[in-house]
């Protein structure tokens, strides 16, 4: 599972990630918290297609769009002030928690990536 440098930064990002889920904010709000699974998901589910690299690839690209979807939310929530999701301190500095998480699983697609080409350029030379 943990062979390559990228499972290892989906790994991490997964736990990270996961730490957004002690905020009372996420659970309280049903967009935040699809948003919020979905990503968690698909983090997991990418973790174990290491065998099949395009596939893990175009996950992580939906990760990331998920994860700014999930800042968007936020942002329209904290905008409007609606719900529970009004603007607090406590609520900026687990913002930036799960910035690492998205730095992660950037590394991982570039590691991918890496691992497509290198594979690529293995085939030529036969």
């Amino acid at each position: 599972m943990i062979q390559r440098i990228q499972s290892l930064y989906l790994l991490i990002g997964l736990i990270i990630w996961s730490l957004f889920f002690f905020i009372p904010v996420v659970i309280e709000t049903v967009p935040m918290t699809v948003c919020f699974a979905l990503v968690e998901l698909l983090i997991f589910v990418s973790i174990f297609l290491y065998g099949k690299r395009e596939l893990q690839s175009k996950l992580t690209i939906l990760i990331r769009v998920l994860q700014l979807l999930f800042y968007g939310i936020i942002a329209i929530y904290a905008a409007l002030g609606k719900g529970p999701a009004e603007a607090t301190a406590d609520l900026h500095i687990w913002l930036a928690i799960p910035l690492v998480s998205g730095i992660s699983i950037y590394l991982a697609f570039r590691g991918i990536k890496h691992d497509i080409s290198l594979l690529k350029a293995q085939d030529r030379i036969r």
